[in-house]
């Protein structure tokens, strides 16, 4: 008879679907009942953000502009691209003012999918995909394509605030040698 109770009370909170509610009742943080911290409650349901923007915050510092945008197309699994400009003007050698002065700029663009070991946005990340960078310096142009590996972190909160950080390289296939190229990013992002 025990057993038939038992089972049957399983049964009737298997079927209810508020134990996966997150709920702020009275002020408490909580989800299912269970008390958690605020701002980590996005880590005990089973939905994800879809949409990420981020922006690098420093890059206005060093005149590097950047961008990137996202899609979860699966709990795991998004498809990003990133775009980055960053302008310099260098004075030139000679006092002379009427000399035209140098300028260099690097333009970034990167087709990618990351990988998600936790869920889109959270935790450990692996990206792979294209990178296209074009480097102009002294005069010369530089170009830079190919297959790119990053390894990356990223913390969301509740809210969908996130920061990301990742570091990798790219394999150069316009170059002779196919040289590995650096590569890496910091954003401070919003989920929705």
């Amino acid at each position: 008879m025990k057993i038939k109770v038992l089972i049957s009370s399983l049964l009737l909170n298997l079927g209810s679907s508020n134990h996966l509610i997150a709920s702020e009742e009275n002020g408490i943080s909580e989800v299912g009942g269970q008390i958690v911290k605020d701002g980590d409650r996005h880590e005990y349901l089973l939905d994800y953000k879809r949409w990420n923007v981020a922006v690098n915050p420093f890059g206005v510092l060093g005149d590097i502009y950047s961008i990137s945008g996202s899609y979860a197309f699966h709990k795991n699994f998004a498809l990003k691209l990133d775009g980055s400009y960053s302008y310099q003007m260098n004075a030139s050698d000679d006092s002379d003012s009427k000399k035209a002065s140098k300028s260099d700029s690097i333009s970034e663009f990167a087709l990618s999918v990351p990988i998600y070991f936790q869920k889109a946005y959270t935790g450990i990340s692996l990206e792979t995909g294209m990178l296209y960078r074009t480097l102009k310096y002294d005069g010369k142009r530089r170009t830079e394509f190919g297959p790119q590996l990053l390894l990356g972190y990223s913390w969301m909160w509740d809210s969908g605030l996130n920061v990301g950080l990742g570091f990798g390289a790219a394999r150069n296939l316009v170059a002779k040698d196919r040289e590995l190229v650096g590569n890496g990013y910091f954003r401070v992002g919003y989920a929705f």
